[in-house]
């Protein structure tokens, strides 16, 4: 249970990394009425505000919350996925054995999995649901974000189905969500599970709606196979699913020039995964501030490759990271993904962007970032305390120690809205 709203409270630790600003040694953030007020060093603010409680927490680095971009909570219980698989024997399967799920598994997964997000330090997801059962759960637990409702296997044959279908969901999910701070939004699984008329539909839809938009792409090798050739695993994949509308022309050259032909890249949007776009298309998502969200450990285990960091870091993209789900991932600890995107660049210079991306950028990702993603004054406090277990090191500092030391046990602190959710 979450602690009652403390109208004013001081938090201060070893180390402070708004990431707005440089980190301070021995910083404090003062908390009013469930937003930021104040920051700085500890003893400026607990002389400027002396009458306000203070907790302290040594040995720790006090930061902003961390943005999962992309969840998959439904899955939670087919998972965690321990070794390599191959991309489209894993959808298949995986298909397979969430239908033998019974209801009460997958809620009770849901429920565990949202209490180690929050225990794990993560503030804000964009949860992608087919079912919506994980809505209930994230209602109650205070996380923020986006909540995506999912489109999959749609061609025009079933397209009007999955228009009511999806209505219906929508205005349930605007009925619940009475939270401003956790939004609907629309997630057309893939490229190559929807048809171009099913795309174009639901283009038009985020847009006219103006609501967040998200859809993996880019994440196989096969995938440009699929749209430049129609062909390849992928080809194959979808006739399985009788799907028979969806086979595309060679008239498009991959993924990004078919999705801005159907005007997919805008900055209500954002692409998951990402592994095969070139620099080319890195400069299309950043002219059209079309987001970005990197899931490197997903990719490693179902064999798809890794994201070209180094090229898509001299563009200015919106990025943000995501575990994806349990069934593709052996934990949803945003620590070891920042730490793999550190190893898949080769060097610590970018570490301070990799704390950006996994916070502000995810923010920015999601559309929230006037609110949260950082320890700005004014912003809502949701914010996390990190324990340095390690022995120090010399020369590392707070922002070195997240990237390269800290793991998901290490939080020990979550406030959400000024809210205490975790605390051990």
């Amino acid at each position: 249970m979450p602690s009652k709203n403390k109208d004013q409270m001081i938090l201060s630790a070893s180390y402070l990394v708004p990431v707005s600003s440089p980190p301070l040694k021995n910083g404090a953030v003062l908390v009013e009425d469930g937003r930021i007020k104040d920051t700085g060093t500890s003893d400026i603010i607990k002389k400027k505000y002396p009458e306000i409680p203070v907790r302290n927490f040594p040995e720790s680095i006090l930061m902003p919350g961390l943005v999962n971009c992309h969840t998959h909570l439904e899955y939670s219980a087919l998972g965690p996925l321990t070794k390599h698989v191959d991309f489209v024997p894993w959808i298949k399967g995986l298909i397979q054995k969430q239908k033998a799920l019974s209801k009460a598994e997958i809620l009770l997964s849901i429920r565990k999995t949202v209490k180690s997000l929050i225990s794990a330090g993560v503030t804000s997801v964009g949860e992608v649901s087919r079912s919506g059962l994980s809505l209930d759960e994230l209602i109650k637990s205070g996380i923020k974000g986006v909540y995506f409702n999912e489109f999959v296997a749609v061609d025009d044959n079933r397209l009007k189905k999955a228009i009511c279908d999806h209505e219906a969901n929508f205005r349930q999910c605007k009925l619940k969500l009475k939270r401003p701070d956790l939004k609907p939004g629309v997630f057309p699984h893939s490229p190559y599970t929807l048809s171009t008329k099913s795309l174009k539909y639901i283009s038009s839809y985020y847009k006219k709606n103006k609501i967040s938009c998200g859809m993996h792409a880019a994440e196989s090798p096969f995938e440009n196979e699929f749209i430049f050739k129609g062909s390849g695993p992928l080809a194959d994949f979808v006739k399985t699913f009788q799907l028979e509308s969806i086979p595309i022309s060679g008239k498009w050259r991959g993924t990004t020039e078919y999705l801005n032909g159907l005007k997919f890249t805008d900055p209500l949007n954002h692409l998951v995964h990402c592994v095969h776009l070139n620099r080319k298309d890195f400069a299309l998502l950043a002219k059209t501030k079309t987001g970005i969200v990197l899931c490197p450990r997903s990719n490693y285990l179902l064999k798809n490759g890794e994201f070209p960091l180094r090229s898509a870091l001299k563009y200015d993209l919106k990025m943000g990271i995501g575990t994806d789900s349990l069934a593709s991932n052996y934990s949803l600890d945003m620590f070891e993904e920042i730490r793999m995107l550190k190893n898949i660049y080769g060097s610590s210079l970018i570490n301070e962007r990799l704390v950006r991306i996994a916070t502000l950028g995810g923010a920015e990702v999601l559309g929230s970032e006037k609110e949260t993603g950082s320890l700005l004054p004014g912003k809502k406090a949701d914010l996390i305390v990190v324990k340095i277990n390690t022995r120090p090191v010399k020369n590392l500092s707070p922002v070195d120690h997240i990237v390269s030391k800290a793991v998901a046990n290490d939080v020990c602190f979550t406030m959400i809205d000024g809210l205490i959710r975790f605390d051990k």
